[in-house]
């Protein structure tokens, strides 16, 4: 701390001035150094994947939903985002997707890719298609009727 003896009050003011400067420096260079906070995420974490094919799609649509909308807070690069994907697998479908973990150009696509081609049920439109064909009202109200028709009818591949 400075005292003012046996100085003059220019000089004094001079090393004030100097000491202050030297405490901005200090204050600027914690500031920049800090780590930044992460958000918080907003969606819940989806479950993992199993690997069956009846639970891929609501899979894909969770994972999906939660990478754009957490995407700050889980980190924007696509490696980072990748890496949460490989963790919301169970470890059976981890284990058949470490080749792919260990490349350098990891994206989530690569990944949603990998998981479409293995456990999609590649009949899922041929048999939608055929429910669609039999498919009747029955004792169904209006409403129920169209949303499991709109359901059959999205699982043909046939909407836009």
């Amino acid at each position: 701390m400075l005292t003012p003896t046996n100085i003059s009050f220019e000089d004094f003011q001079q090393q004030l001035i100097v000491e202050l400067q030297k405490l901005q420096l200090c204050v600027d260079h914690f500031e920049t150094s800090r780590p930044i906070s992460r958000l918080k995420p907003r969606l819940p974490d989806p479950d993992k994947l199993d690997g069956s094919s009846y639970h891929l799609d609501i899979w894909l649509v969770s994972v999906r939903a939660k990478l754009r909308i957490d995407e700050q807070a889980i980190g924007p690069e696509p490696e980072v985002l990748a890496h949460y994907i490989y963790d919301r697998l169970d470890s059976k479908v981890q284990a058949e997707v470490l080749p792919l973990i260990t490349d350098n150009n990891l994206t989530p696509n690569v990944l949603f890719e990998a998981f479409t081609l293995t456990y999609s049920d590649p009949n899922k439109a041929t048999k939608a298609a055929s429910k669609l064909y039999s498919f009747c009202q029955d004792i169904d109200s209006l409403s129920v009727y169209i949303a499991k028709f709109t359901r059959l009818l999205y699982k043909t591949d046939t909407m836009e």
